[in-house]
């Protein structure tokens, strides 16, 4: 029952350092909101907003990513080139990259307190039994850039989560000690992609 309810404030710096075929990027984002809860919806929908509830949260997530292309091409923010296409009659294999990708993301611990900041039970803005607090996934792949515009891509990716898996039978307490971990998150992501 929890909507945003006045400024928000989004920071975001980027850099990027690419050296013969190694790449490197890295990325920060933080957002700050005004957030507030509802009581409830009259019959005509119209919003109706608990007093004494608005509240600033503050989230962050960040990812440092690195690339190294085996095939000796440079590597480059605006993509690769491959020194030969891939042309089985020709004997051209295109360009095959390794990539590594570390990421997280961290909500501030006051989203699942109420206003007073002392209980994950009653009025908070999302619930911790539902919601995990943070994601961290660190991700591992290949590229294969058949030529400028055609790329195969195999990642495999995994997550881990700090809360967001229930209590069981019983309600979070006011501590919230009570709440499990949601279960790793694995994946096998394939993509072909096609770009002009």
């Amino acid at each position: 029952a929890a909507l945003a309810d006045g400024k928000r404030v989004r920071f975001t710096p980027q850099a990027s350092y690419y050296n013969g075929p190694f790449g490197l990027i890295t990325e920060y984002a933080q957002v700050n909101q005004d957030v507030s809860l509802l009581t409830s919806t009259t019959s005509n929908t119209a919003t109706v907003i608990k007093s004494n509830t608005n509240k600033k949260l503050s989230h962050d997530a960040w990812q440092i990513a690195v690339s190294y292309l085996l095939t000796g091409e440079d590597a480059s923010f605006k993509g690769v080139k491959p020194k030969t296409d891939f042309d089985l009659d020709k004997g051209g294999w295109g360009a095959w990259e390794l990539v590594a990708r570390y990421s997280e993301i961290n909500l501030d611990d006051d989203t699942f307190k109420n206003k007073a900041g002392t209980s994950y039970d009653t009025d908070t803005y999302a619930n911790l039994s539902e919601s995990a607090k943070s994601a961290k996934t660190w991700t591992a792949g290949v590229n294969w850039y058949l030529n400028t515009n055609a790329k195969i891509a195999l990642n495999y990716s995994q997550t881990s989560f700090d809360g967001g898996a229930g209590v069981g039978t019983t309600t979070v307490n006011s501590t919230g000690s009570n709440i499990r971990d949601r279960e790793d998150e694995k994946a096998l992501l394939a993509r072909f992609q096609v770009a002009f």
